[in-house]
């Protein structure tokens, strides 16, 4: 696990510390926000800390990191499917990391460390996509009409 951030965000000697969770309080918690608040087809859960030079928790920090972890084996990353995180808040809900996934690697944003969800989401069609596809389809059957038009015209053949 690496962290990087801009000068004087990170105090000296700062160190991180992963751990997976698959049981107890805190995966009760998040599996209780994912049915809440998430559509995923998998998620991993993962306690992330900061310690910082005398090995004092850090929690909340003064700027944003990028946090970056080999993608988790249980999530599937394909065409459909991607991961995108989410911090853990204490009240319950989630908040969405700006995520970025490449090379078998999750980079995401974050200013706190705490319990974080891997969510293994399918791909949204954007509008725009949609769209397109729509306008091609409309494109194609007017082709289609216009084509038919001639040929009857060309056959002979009245209404």
């Amino acid at each position: 696990t690496e962290v990087v951030a801009a000068d004087g965000v990170l105090p000296a000697g700062s160190s991180i510390k992963t751990e997976q969770i698959s049981a107890g309080e805190i995966w009760d918690a998040a599996t209780k926000a994912v049915q809440n608040y998430v559509e995923c087809k998998n998620y991993v859960v993962y306690k992330i800390d900061l310690t910082d030079g005398a090995g004092v928790s850090l929690h909340q920090l003064d700027g944003f990191v990028t946090v970056t972890m080999l993608l988790p084996a249980e999530l599937t990353v394909d065409e459909k499917n991607t991961v995108v995180v989410y911090r853990l808040e204490e009240d319950g809900s989630l908040t969405k990391c700006d995520t970025v996934v490449a090379d078998g690697r999750v980079s995401f944003a974050t200013d706190h460390f705490s319990t974080y969800i891997f969510a293994e989401q399918e791909i949204e069609e954007s509008q725009s996509t949609a769209w397109g596809v729509t306008i091609v389809v409309l494109v194609v059957l007017l082709g289609v009409a216009v084509y038919f038009f001639i040929w009857r015209r060309r056959n002979g053949i009245a209404r």
